[in-house]
């Protein structure tokens, strides 16, 4: 036997009205009561930010000790790590706000969480292809590697983009030459490009390009020599895979633009920043260090766009101050309670059956309106 229904005619305004402020109501309830998971790793977290911070102050004390002031205008954070507008050694135009973004040593938490995503453990061996361009970044990579026990396989480019580290005196691999002495950290790179457009240092005088490749010498560094981005990449390939030897290279991470590592400008808008696993097609096509890994399914964190990086993982936009160590979403993961969201979905679907299923309730919500007696057989 078929059961008969009833319904009526018409849904009073009334009752639409407290269907949508239930929904309204249990979706602010959703988004407002969210539960927070502090990632198991944090203590790691913590102290890679930590070593991070004692690396920027060992920088700075450095700069003043040369005798190159600090430009408020440009380094509000007073910092130490904000370079100069314009230098020989200077080889593209560079984004200021990006710059001063990257300054904040809670980034080696950042990377200690995606290097935690990507399955990278004790013992794993990582390349890494680090820029003068973003100083600070390149410290909170090697921070991160440091406090996790990783062992990194580092190529530098020696020049950098306006605002980076291009004081003749300090250039990044001289940074890292100093915090290696100081006992802070003891990756080194392995070898240096000259860095700039076609990580040749074209569009460099011939004065920027002795005074970086007297900084690569005064670093005992190996230079690349390549004549081509294509080469220098091939290179770079070769010895990642030199230096690893019998043990497979886990993932690669990516700071800064630098040709040989991303590719041409065309691949450069192609790549995600953050932690990747795929890229696509017009990506890959074009010859990079990181095409090659992803080809190779190895896991990539590409440190670009750091002003949308900052939003993702709750850092700020270009400080005024330097950030305290902890401060930044990373810490602590905001979710969503899966009964609580469960529990509001029972509660409208349950409104909507009572009040477009139930004449009773339609009928109560209506007001005494005739309408709302009028009922209609549906079998």
């Amino acid at each position: 036997m078929r059961k008969i229904y009833w319904r009526p005619q018409q849904i009073a305004p009334t009752v639409l009205y407290v269907l949508i402020l239930i929904s309204l109501v249990t979706f602010a309830a959703v988004e407002v009561y969210k539960a927070e998971d502090t990632p198991t790793y944090s203590n790691r977290m913590y102290a890679a930010s930590r070593l991070a911070r004692e690396c920027f102050e060992a920088v700075k004390q450095e700069r003043e000790r040369l005798g190159q002031a600090l430009n408020e205008r440009l380094d509000p954070a007073d910092s130490g790590l904000i370079g100069l507008e314009s230098s020989a050694v200077t080889s593209v135009s560079g984004s200021l706000v990006a710059k001063q973004t990257s300054v904040n040593p809670n980034w080696a938490a950042v990377i200690v969480d995606m290097l935690h995503e990507a399955g990278v453990a004790k013992g794993d061996v990582v390349a890494v292809g680090a820029s003068g361009s973003f100083p600070a970044l390149n410290i909170c990579v090697y921070a991160a590697l440091e406090e996790l026990k990783v062992k990194p396989i580092v190529i530098s480019s020696a020049a950098a983009s306006q605002y980076g580290a291009n004081i003749p005196r300090l250039l990044w691999i001289d940074m890292e030459r100093l915090l290696d002495e100081k006992g802070l950290i003891t990756t080194r790179s392995v070898a240096a490009s000259l860095g700039g457009a076609g990580d040749v240092g074209a569009g460099l005088s011939d004065r920027g390009k002795r005074m970086l490749e007297e900084a690569i010498q005064r670093n005992e560094l190996d230079q690349l020599k390549e004549e081509s981005f294509i080469e220098n990449v091939q290179d770079r390939m070769s010895i990642y895979r030199g230096k690893a030897g019998d043990k497979q290279i886990k993932l690669y991470i990516n700071i800064g633009g630098g040709t040989a590592s991303v590719g041409t400008i065309h691949a450069k808008k192609e790549f995600s920043p953050g932690l990747i696993f795929d890229a696509p097609p017009t990506a890959l096509a074009i010859e990079s260090v990181m095409g090659n890994f992803i080809k190779q399914d190895r896991p990539v964190i590409h440190m670009s766009s750091i002003a949308t990086l900052a939003e993702r993982y709750g850092l700020p936009v270009s400080p005024t101050s330097l950030p305290q160590i902890g401060d930044g979403g990373v810490y602590a993961r905001r979710r969503y309670q899966r009964w609580l969201a469960a529990m509001g979905l029972v509660v409208v679907i349950g409104g909507l059956f009572l009040f477009m299923r139930s004449g009773r309730a339609a009928v109560a919500f209506n007001l005494g309106k005739e309408s709302s007696t009028q009922f209609k057989p549906m079998v």
